[in-house]
């Protein structure tokens, strides 16, 4: 993602299985990853994101990546952009830029710098649909559409007011 500054770390919330962890370290990037719980990815830390009592810097300078419970996307926003970090990149489907509500609680306040959009339908799976088989060299069959919704601060510490929307192959 050409969005991501090299000279500021990134924190992953919530890593799950640190997939969007790895492939960050992968290219270089300086990387905090964290969650509610420790599955089988070694964690940096190990606590309640909406808590955050041990968070070693300001958010000020840091930029956020991560793909949140879709059931807590709007409550998880809200939070990330109310800490105010350099640049916040969610992984969500395409239907989260829609809803009177999501407009009024979020867009409306916080309007988003870049919305990158996938031209084709990749497959989110979990660890057990590997186990049971279902993903194959292609990943898994998906009928939803995906993309980065991603937020840049500005100078005057504002999100901005205009969107730019990329897709990506």
């Amino acid at each position: 993602m050409d969005l991501l500054q090299k000279s500021l770390k990134i924190w992953e919330p919530m890593a799950g299985n640190g997939a969007i962890a790895e492939v960050l370290k992968q290219s270089n990037f300086e990387v905090f990853s964290s969650d509610i719980v420790e599955r089988k990815y070694k964690l940096d830390n190990v606590s309640d994101f909406f808590r955050l009592e041990a968070f070693p810097d300001p958010l000020s300078s840091w930029q956020i990546v991560t793909n949140p419970p879709y059931n807590m996307a709007d409550k998880f926003l809200l939070h990330c952009l109310s800490m105010r970090p350099s640049f916040l990149a969610v992984f969500l489907p395409v239907r989260y830029l829609e809803g009177i509500k999501r407009y009024k609680e979020i867009y409306s306040k916080y309007t988003p710098s870049d919305v990158i959009v996938f031209a084709r339908r990749y497959g989110c799976y979990k660890e057990s649909d590997v186990e049971a088989g279902k993903v194959n060299d292609h990943g898994i069959g998906s009928a939803v559409a995906y993309m980065w919704l991603c937020f840049t601060k500005r100078a005057d510490g504002t999100y901005g007011s205009e969107t730019k929307l990329h897709f990506a192959y």
